[in-house]
């Protein structure tokens, strides 16, 4: 009464006052349990890229690190030929660039099949977005991503590229040929690179475009990790590509003093003379660390912390500023939590400028080095092996940090013998100049990344290594929203620590024909070490391209790899996870050297035993054939088999071994031992029948249509789904209930004991009959002696079975009208016998030819279980199977690369000069240095400097006062920021030797 008294006392302003502290308070307290509650970290699952090397092409992060360590140069004399075409596209004139580090792949050729597009689209697409879906399906194989799991997922695109050289300089000079060509847009529009990834791969995450100038590719891998911590995505990839496709930048960034006259990048070097431009794109595939560990992937790296800002008005446009990047380095060290004495090393922005260079170092002496720590940090920068890419240079310092982490060994920074001299290398920094292990005394290990964009764009992301993981326990069948799921684990090859949990990910997902009684989703008890096959036991290789000769293309790589005598059966289960192309080989082997042979035998035209080739006509699944055992036949060596090819089997498929152990309980009689009689056989036969049809279903494996006759038919309506799997044992324990003694007469069902009539009372029969629940079939079924098949909705099925029960156990095969009259195309046998072989032997002796295409026998008498995984691979290249790999380790590394089959495109080439060519006189004469330049830095004057002045009689003109128009704008713009810039290059010298001076008072 009393409270209730004082609420109506108060006023409507007190009460909102109220409600605003108590929503106050409960914001507070979730924001509180936020900040308390642990960061998600970031892994790295995936790293690839294409980058120059001396010469060729580093594919992959640790190609690319190898040459890195051994301290390859990539800058090399421009060919002959792309200078003339610059030549050429310049309107004749000289183009500045001599020397670049630039990829030896042809720009203008692209594996367009591969990637879904037609020539005519394919041509008018920037060459930096056919790089990038290379890379993008290269870092996903890196990651060994289950490609037929990642359609749909919410999987994030994160991707930019470098300039705007192909639209600029080849389609819009094509003129009439592309100007009414709707790919000319969807081609180059800067938003299709990331969504042309999403498209290919069917990826429904976020798709963003990422530009901000050189520090791309690092932004690019931060928004990607943010997004990945907000939820919006649960994969993630980013990067970026760079590609010299046209002079106009080279001209550009020449007029600005930017570029290095020999082309190569001196970062720190006390001869810093500007940047050497180079090609190349990086792609990383990013996931949640607990996730990551969780699902068993294989973490290259971890993102501790990251941080974005931009200089502001700290700076010139072009010019960095060292306490917006000191800024920075320290919002990713806090994000991180951890003290900035625990990085060792940061690999640099280092564009090789007399001005950027020492402003990034003095930032790095004041995060990094005025803190106690082990030993001097260390810095170094990729540029000085492949100069600077651009939009990729992060992308390629992100891949040079991942191989020093997981290597513990440093790369050199190259081109510095003399360091600068306006770097205080006193206060607590170090250049890597020669390759050397990861210093000792800092635990983990821990590194960091700086990358600067010209327009002011600041990146800082702080990287350690992979944690370790025991992968002594894997648990067995996992439970996922699609149904169970295989534990596939990732390794590397060279002893690197490998993860060890199954991968939700990476696994194969039951279809819609397993229900509870295959397998009980609960069940998540089994442990075991590595469910991989027994040793000397058969695998599947599996390989596809999208063109005959990218698949010889491919076994022939197949073949230089198997020629190292790998791990055949870590081989053979990675395979199964790369995408499916149009042409397909597979090959059933017990190790590399019988793979070997088989792909061999491939190459020079000629059959080999268990290996196949074909393409997908149609995608119906085959037909599901349930038998019945012939009882005399079953003799004592015929059922060892039996038992060995179920424990082959059970090994090979955990999922399978659980499901059969289960419904083998099921049946008192054989819980005690082998089969004792046909009723235990039968019995036998039932349950492996359920578990192989369950175990098709986990790997997506659905029949169009099921057919059964005698003893079979139960197996297979359960599988069809009329009834579960309890009740067809139990029909078939009452259907074999009889007298013991045999009479091998069986025309009349009341005079084979075998056969439920011989009772004389089938009453109790029909009341059992009467009671059961009976479901609706999912699948057609065709049962023996009809021409059309049942969809169940017209059966009484107690009265189907009361039929059934009064017939003899093992009915007459042949003649069968169905075969006939069905279209079978397609039959998957599920028993050890091979009915369905002879019976299309048969037809194939009478008629000249089979009704069915193809009979695949789940067993056979001599290698039972090599012919079971030999009909899932013959399936599979005809477009109607699964990959059906065991379950086990994977590793990126056994396998070859993708192999990219690249034709050259029609690319437009230009027809008509640009408006302004004939107009805009300019031509390339010796100069002074300008001034501030991209990437973080000024450029000092060089006496070799080449700078766009205007031609003596364009300058008279401009004077002129009777000239107008935009060419002589033009021309006074040019000679105008040329002044400009050498004017605040005497500000920027005055500023550091004021610097310098500051810094030695203070000493």
């Amino acid at each position: 009464m009393e409270k209730t008294t004082r609420e109506n006392a108060q006023t409507p302003r007190e009460r909102e006052l109220i409600e605003a502290l108590s929503k106050a308070r409960s914001i507070i307290a979730r924001l509180t349990e936020e900040a308390q509650r642990p960061k998600e970290k970031i892994a790295v699952i995936g790293a690839s890229g294409l980058f120059p090397a001396g010469g060729t092409d580093a594919r992959g992060w640790e190609s690319f690190f190898d040459s890195l360590m051994d301290g390859v140069q990539s800058v090399l004399d421009i060919p002959e030929g792309r200078a003339r075409h610059w030549q050429r596209l310049n309107h004749g004139s000289t183009i500045p660039l001599k020397r670049a580090a630039l990829l030896t792949r042809d720009m203008h050729s692209a594996d367009i099949s591969r990637f879904g597009l037609t020539p005519a689209e394919g041509r008018l697409i920037d060459p930096h977005t056919h790089l990038s879906l290379e890379v993008v399906l290269d870092a996903f194989d890196n990651a060994a991503v289950d490609f037929s799991k990642l359609a749909g997922s919410d999987t994030g695109v994160f991707f930019g590229r470098g300039g705007l050289d192909f639209i600029l300089e080849r389609v819009y000079p094509a003129g009439p040929e592309v100007d009414d060509d709707p790919f000319t847009l969807t081609g180059n529009l800067e938003s299709s690179l990331s969504g042309r990834v999403s498209r290919h791969f069917d990826l429904r995450g976020p798709s963003v475009f990422v530009d901000t100038a050189c520090s791309t590719s690092l932004v690019a891998v931060i928004l990607a990790a943010r997004s990945l911590a907000v939820g919006d995505c649960d994969l993630a990839v980013a990067g970026a590509a760079n590609l010299l496709i046209g002079p106009r930048p080279s001209v550009w960034l020449s007029a600005m003093g930017a570029l290095s006259p020999d082309g190569r990048t001196k970062a720190f070097a006390d001869q810093a003379d500007g940047f050497g431009r180079g090609e190349g794109a990086a792609a990383v595939v990013l996931k949640r660390l607990s996730e990551a560990q969780r699902d068993g992937d294989r973490i290259l790296a971890v993102i501790e912390g990251a941080a974005i800002s931009a200089n502001g008005g700290l700076s010139a446009f072009t010019v960095t500023s060292a306490s917006a990047q000191e800024a920075v380095m320290r919002k990713a060290i806090n994000e991180a939590a951890i003290d900035p004495s625990q990085v060792a090393y940061v690999e640099t922005h280092g564009t090789g400028t007399a001005v950027g260079d020492p402003i990034e170092a003095e930032a790095l002496i004041s995060v990094y080095g005025t803190v106690p720590r082990p030993s001097e940090l260390l810095i170094g920068s990729v540029k000085s092996n492949i100069g600077h890419l651009e939009a990729a240079a992060g992308g390629a310092s992100l891949l040079k940090v991942i191989g020093a982490l997981r290597r513990g060994q440093i790369p050199p920074s190259l081109l510095a013998e003399t360091k600068s001299r306006l770097i205080d290398w006193s206060a607590g920094i170090s250049l890597v100049q020669s390759p050397r292990p990861w210093p000792n005394g800092y635990g983990r290990r821990v590194a960091g990344i700086s990358s600067f964009g010209i327009t002011g764009a600041l990146a800082h992301l702080i990287l350690s290594q992979a944690p370790a993981q025991a992968p002594a326990k894997v648990p067995g069948l996992a439970q996922s929203k699609k149904g169970p799921t295989y534990p596939i684990r990732v390794v590397s090859l060279g002893g690197e620590t490998p993860p060890g949990r199954p991968a939700t990910g990476s696994s194969h997902t039951a279809s819609s024909l397993t229900n509870s009684d295959y397998a009980d989703p609960s069940r998540t008890d089994s442990n075991y070490a590595d469910p991989s096959l027994e040793e000397g036991q058969a695998h599947n290789l599996y390989l596809s391209a999208f063109s005959p000769q990218a698949l010889k293309a491919t076994a022939a790589g197949y073949v230089d790899r198997l020629k190292e005598a790998p791990d055949f059966a870590l081989m053979a289960r990675t395979s199964a996870l790369r995408p499916d192309g149009p042409y397909r080989l597979a090959l059933t082997a017990d190790d590399s050297l019988e793979a070997l042979e088989a792909l061999r035998a491939f190459l020079a035209g000629s059959p080999a035993p268990f290996l196949t080739a074909g393409q997908p006509k149609d995608w119906t699944g085959p037909i599901f054939s349930f038998g019945c055992p012939e009882f005399p036949s079953h003799n004592g060596p015929e059922i060892t088999n039996l038992l060995v090819f179920f424990r082959s089997l059970g090994v090979a498929f955990p999922f399978y071994g659980e499901t059969f152990a289960r419904l083998l309980a099921l049946w008192p009689e054989l819980a005690s031992g082998p089969p004792k009689g046909p009723r235990d056989i039968a019995a036998l036969h039932l349950i492996h029948q359920l578990s192989l049809s369950a175990l098709l279903g986990t790997f997506g494996l659905e029949p169009s249509a099921i057919m059964g006759f005698g003893l079979g038919e139960a197996a297979a309506l359960a599988a069809a789904g009329l009834f579960g799997s309890e009740t067809a044992l139990k029909l078939l324990h009452i259907r074999t209930a009889s007298p013991s003694r045999h009479d091998p007469s069986r025309g009349d069902p009341s005079r084979d004991p075998h056969s439920l009539a011989a009772t004389k009372d089938l009453s109790p029969f029909r009341d059992y009959l009467s009671k059961l629940s009976w479901g609706r079939l999912k699948k057609p079924y065709l049962p023996p002696g009809h021409n059309l098949y049942l969809d169940g909705s017209v059966v009484s099925w107690p009265d189907y079975f009361l039929d059934w029960a009064q017939k003899p156990l093992t009915a007459s095969l042949t003649p069968w009208p169905n075969v006939r009259a069905q279209p079978v195309r397609k039959v998957l046998e599920m028993g050890p016998h091979g009915q369905w072989v002879h019976i299309a032997e048969t037809e194939a002796a009478e008629n000249g030819n089979s009704p069915m295409r193809d009979v695949f026998p789940t067993q056979a008498p001599d290698q039972a279980f090599k012919t079971f995984l030999f009909s899932l691979a013959r399936l599979w290249t005809l477009g109607s199977g699964p990959k059906a790999n065991p379950v086990g380790t994977v590793c990126p590394e056994a396998l070859p690369r993708i192999h990219f089959d690249r034709r050259e495109l029609d690319f437009p080439w230009p027809s008509r000069e640009p408006e302004l060519s004939r107009e805009l006189s300019l031509s390339l004469e010796p100069g002074p240095s300008p001034g501030p330049g991209p990437g973080g830095g000024s450029f000092p004057a060089r006496p070799n400097d080449r700078l766009i002045t205007p031609r003596p009689e364009a300058a008279k003109t401009a004077e002129s006062p009777q000239s107008s128009g935009h060419v002589d704008q033009a021309e006074a713009a040019v000679a105008l920021g040329a002044l400009q810039y050498r004017s605040f290059l005497e500000v920027c010298r005055a500023q550091m030797a004021s610097l310098v001076r500051d810094r030695g008072k203070k000493e």
